[in-house]
């Protein structure tokens, strides 16, 4: 058990920077792969999104906190509509949507939960989320080099 414990900080670690590896391809793919990819990693960035919507969704059902139960909520379900309504914007809009609410799902977490988290996986979280946000700046800075 005691190495279990000791080993989970390295193996979460290693998951979930490995869960950036997808959105590279958006990065070092080529051309086609960069065109034909936006909506795939856009799509894989709002699951993202909704893990960690619903991970501060649980908390603020046992914490009784209704502003992040709603607010989770919300961040949960606007890629969604804006998927939907995707024809009125182009793929930046939805890319920086997505950073910004990676970086709104942060601050709560900083805000409202940071007590109730290990220190390495604060830590964590705040390093794939600045990983993520230059993943996404990279990505559209490719699709622009592209046109």
């Amino acid at each position: 058990m005691h190495i279990a414990q000791k080993a989970q900080p390295l193996v979460v670690s290693i998951l979930a920077l490995a869960s950036l590896l997808p959105l590279q391809l958006l990065i070092f793919g080529d051309d086609m792969m960069v065109l034909h990819g936006q909506l795939a990693g856009i799509m894989y960035v709002m699951i993202l999104i909704a893990f960690f919507s619903g991970a501060q969704w649980n908390i603020a059902i046992t914490q009784k906190n209704l502003i992040v139960h709603i607010t989770s909520l919300v961040l949960a379900i606007t890629p969604w509509f804006m998927i939907l309504a995707r024809r009125h914007y182009n793929e930046e809009v939805l890319w920086g949507t997505m950073a910004a609410e990676m970086s709104t799902i942060l601050l709560i977490d900083w805000i409202f939960f940071r007590k109730y988290y290990p220190t390495w996986y604060f830590i964590l979280r705040n390093l794939t989320t600045i990983l993520l946000g230059l993943s996404i700046i990279l990505i559209c800075y490719r699709k622009a080099s592209i046109y």
